[in-house]
């Protein structure tokens, strides 16, 4: 797994199936649906990003253009113990069912709920822009793009190129997670 040197849960393994990592696919602006919701066998049809379930997005698709769309961002694991953002996703192919939620995710998610054990879902405050984390050890900084590095993370785009994207320029997120959506890019700070 890929981590970054900055996160301290980098190579801890949970449950014995369960790798840490530092990144997350750009599925587009929102998250996808609940733990175990069920998709159609052709995949998540509503991502408008490059990583998603059954994705096989080809580079004549982004047509915002390759240096403009991101494709893979930082997001921590949880930093509690807990099992989110853990590299893992399960899937049913018997039932279309699929658990998105630890391999991909949207920029600005529009609903958060975090799962902890057999406890109803807390709701974390949103919309949940690319924003500063909470304190490290809060379950909510699950919904969004974050990093250890001081005002900002690291992003892959779809032309190989690595980007520090400061908290800051938040507004050029939404255009940026989208493959071909026609909307322009305002200069990151």
């Amino acid at each position: 797994m890929f981590g970054c040197p900055s996160d301290p849960a980098i190579g801890e393994i949970y449950s014995n199936i369960r790798v840490t990592t530092s990144y997350f696919g750009v599925r587009g602006v929102d998250r996808p649906d609940g733990p175990g919701s069920p998709r159609t066998m052709t995949g998540d049809t509503s991502a408008e990003g490059v990583l998603y379930w059954r994705s096989q997005t080809r580079f004549e698709q982004i047509t915002d253009g390759l240096a403009n769309t991101l494709m893979i961002g930082e997001h921590p694991a949880s930093q509690d113990g807990g099992s989110w953002g853990w590299w893992y996703t399960e899937t049913n192919e018997d039932l279309g069912v699929y658990w998105p939620e630890d391999v991909v995710w949207g920029v600005a998610v529009s609903s958060s709920k975090y799962y902890s054990g057999g406890t109803p879902p807390q709701t974390c405050p949103v919309p949940a822009f690319y924003r500063q984390p909470f304190h490290f050890k809060n379950l909510c900084n699950y919904d969004t793009f974050w990093s250890f590095h001081i005002n900002g993370a690291n992003f892959a785009l779809c032309d190989g190129s690595v980007r520090f994207i400061p908290y800051s320029g938040r507004p050029s997120m939404i255009p940026m997670s989208t493959r071909n959506r026609g909307d322009s890019i305002e200069e990151i700070p």
